[in-house]
């Protein structure tokens, strides 16, 4: 419907962009991601497949939402990350689609890895992290999540969501 007036994926990567910033700042200074952002996103997602004028569109979003809540719920489940995280990569799968987000995920996880890195050895606490997963590990039990230690996440989201977007061949239309 609206796509004659406005490049579509020119909304959808400017709405990811302002909406992936508000994460990170809210996440690193509070350490939550609201639901005022991560809600009307998804929204927002839904809102411009169904724009599109398609049932494909909406079928796209509504594939990119449950792809971005799949990915994240066994983190947020058994690691103890926090329901903002999903509700992001939800939202972000809504306004990208399915494979964006399952891009999006995987390149979160490499980044995530790597600001946790450098975000425990910076505090002192690498050390003491890593002794606990080898312990576990010794013990032939899976890597619990115990240190009380909360790294904000959407950073490394965000960081995934550029590098897709910089590698993705494009966003559903």
């Amino acid at each position: 419907m609206f796509s004659h007036l406005i490049d579509v994926n020119l909304l959808r990567i400017g709405l990811m962009l302002v909406a992936a910033t508000i994460a990170v700042v809210t996440d690193a200074r509070e350490r939550r991601i609201p639901n005022a952002l991560t809600l009307p996103l998804a929204a927002a997602g839904l809102g411009i497949g169904v724009a599109g004028g398609s049932v494909l569109g909406l079928a796209l979003a509504l594939a990119g939402l449950l792809v971005g809540t799949g990915f994240f719920l066994l983190p947020v489940a058994k690691l103890g990350w926090g329901m903002g995280d999903l509700k992001l990569a939800a939202a972000l799968g809504a306004l990208g689609g399915p494979l964006f987000i399952l891009w999006t995920g995987l390149y979160a996880l490499v980044a995530g890895g790597v600001i946790g890195l450098v975000w425990l050895r910076q505090r002192g606490q690498l050390a003491r992290v890593v002794g606990g997963i080898q312990r576990d590990v010794r013990a032939g039990n899976a890597p619990a999540a115990r240190s009380g230690l909360a790294i904000p996440y959407a950073g490394a989201i965000a960081a995934g969501m550029l590098v897709a977007l910089l590698v993705f061949p494009g966003l559903p239309a």
